[in-house]
């Protein structure tokens, strides 16, 4: 297992030995071909690839994940009265068997027809809105659908698992909110409907803080407003979830935005002095 922490300063023979090594798990000691028992490979930059030259060695990373600062308070505080983590528990950890006993049930998980050709769909509506992937990640994105499913139990890829490719297709994170609502139209429009309820009853939630100098009769009524607006937002959604039965990602998104609603309705309260 491998951690490669600001990996885009490497020099360029290092980045040059790397794309072998992620690619066919094969590195060249003066000519001579060494294979490399690497089961996984992680890396971290806090910057993007600069130059045409580092492309190949960023399309070897199938999954990417950005990670934003804390920027809610309460979460903060929690973080920095945080313990510092212990080593890992014996009853925790992998050895090599189970990884690839893992890996073999993976590869056992169907992709079925249906399945495949939705696949297809998502790459020709990400070409159109100009989104373009190597062929070796779609192939990638295929195993990584299965793998996916195997993690919540399936022995099938379904329509939910696709949305997982929104942290696969995208080349900076601008990019994701595009690339989730073209996976979403086509694999789940109900979903991506959720999440567009969700992000405005979270965006509701963040502009009803007090700003300085507002009188507390007018903050009283505006997290009055907004609460309102966050209600019709949960009936729209509990819509959705009754429509869809059985999904337990939207009934997810619908308690997190109940969750929302319940803050506001006790802060409108207690503005009120109730």
């Amino acid at each position: 297992m491998a951690f490669l922490d600001e990996i885009f300063k490497a020099n360029s023979a290092i980045l040059n030995a790397l794309l072998s090594i992620l690619n066919e798990r094969t590195f060249y000691n003066d000519g001579q071909p060494v294979q490399v028992p690497l089961l996984a490979c992680i890396g971290a930059s806090n910057e993007y690839p600069d130059g045409a030259e580092l492309g190949a060695l960023y399309d070897r990373f199938l999954v990417r994940y950005w990670i934003e600062p804390i920027h809610d308070r309460d979460n903060l505080r929690a973080m920095l009265k945080a313990a510092e983590p212990g080593p890992v528990a014996a009853d925790v950890r992998l050895d090599l068997q189970e990884i690839e006993a893992a890996r073999a049930e993976v590869r056992k998980v169907k992709l079925s027809a249906d399945m495949l050709t939705m696949l297809l769909d998502v790459k020709d509506a990400a070409a159109r809105t100009g989104i373009t992937c190597s062929d070796r990640r779609w192939r990638q994105a295929s195993r990584y659908l299965r793998a996916v499913a195997w993690l919540a139990g399936r022995d099938e890829v379904i329509d939910d698992d696709f949305m997982s490719l929104a942290d696969c297709l995208w080349r900076e994170h601008g990019e994701r909110p595009a690339v989730l609502g073209t996976i979403g139209k086509i694999a789940n429009p109900a979903l991506i409907a959720c999440i567009e309820l969700y992000d405005a009853a979270r965006d509701l939630f963040r502009e009803s803080a007090r700003k300085p100098n507002e009188e507390g009769f007018q903050w009283t009524v505006r997290i009055g407003r907004s609460l309102q607006e966050v209600e019709k937002i949960v009936g729209r959604m509990e819509a959705i979830v009754v429509q869809n039965p059985g999904k337990q990602t939207l009934t997810d998104r619908l308690a997190s935005t109940k969750a929302t609603a319940k803050a506001l309705r006790t802060e409108a309260l207690q503005q009120a002095g109730l």
